[in-house]
């Protein structure tokens, strides 16, 4: 709650900047574009002839496929960003520094069933039972990059857009949940309520403790690469 309020505050204070600030006399602009955070809109509000606040939401959703350990888990991913950015112009060009915070709800979930032989640390279980697991990241993820785009300075109506960054969204967590009953296949135990039963959720933990050390071995999912391109129409 305490981010969320940060995050409002910045934006107060940006939109305070932007009232009482005259030294610009470009225009806004509005903008669309596609790119690794899928598709987005953009507001640009020019500060001076070097400086512009821009705002942007992005979304996309689909699905992907992953096996581990010879089960194929369903992978629904929602992506979905709020940035509050800064563009810093500093040749009053077209090339532009961008800092900025995103408001991160990315979501990746994952969901496997047990009507498929489904391993957890070494233990084969199978039966009428779902798993459901979530990836979450950090709410709010800096962001750094560079860009292109039309000058402030510039008169025309029309231009071209380009950004790329990474926005620093930390190690992300992951939590897993199951439901309904399931056989051990090496004891030939029944278990009509996985959800209570000892031994299966201690497989289960284990198993996402594993996944966690896997993730947490992998940089690359702290970081996540930002780049798009689109068309601006300045009023």
């Amino acid at each position: 709650m305490r981010k969320k309020q940060k995050f409002i505050s910045v934006y107060l204070f940006l939109l305070a900047i932007i009232i009482f600030s005259s030294n610009s006399h470009a225009q806004p602009g509005v903008g669309i574009k596609v790119g690794t955070l899928g598709a987005g809109v953009d507001l640009t509000l020019p500060l001076s002839s070097y400086v512009a606040t821009r705002f942007n939401l992005n979304y996309i959703s689909f699905e992907l496929e992953s096996t581990r350990e010879g089960v194929t888990y369903n992978v629904p991913v929602s992506m979905k960003t709020f940035g509050a950015l800064v563009d810093l112009h500093p040749f009053r060009g077209v090339f532009h520094l961008t800092a900025g915070m995103v408001l991160n709800q990315n979501s990746v979930k994952i969901n496997a069933n047990g009507k498929e032989t489904v391993t957890l640390d070494d233990t084969d279980y199978e039966g009428d039972f779902e798993l459901e697991g979530e990836l979450l990241f950090r709410k709010m993820a800096p962001y750094l990059g560079i860009g292109w785009s039309p000058s402030l300075k510039r008169k025309s109506k029309w231009g071209f857009s380009a950004d790329i960054g990474v926005m620093f969204q930390g190690t992300p967590r992951v939590k897993a949940t199951a439901s309904g009953s399931a056989t051990n296949t090496s004891t030939g135990e029944t278990i009509d309520n996985v959800f209570t039963d000892s031994v299966f959720l201690n497989d289960l933990n284990n198993e996402v403790m594993q996944i966690q050390e896997d993730i947490d071995d992998s940089s690359f999912s702290r970081f996540y690469p930002v780049a798009s391109f689109g068309l601006i129409f300045q009023f």
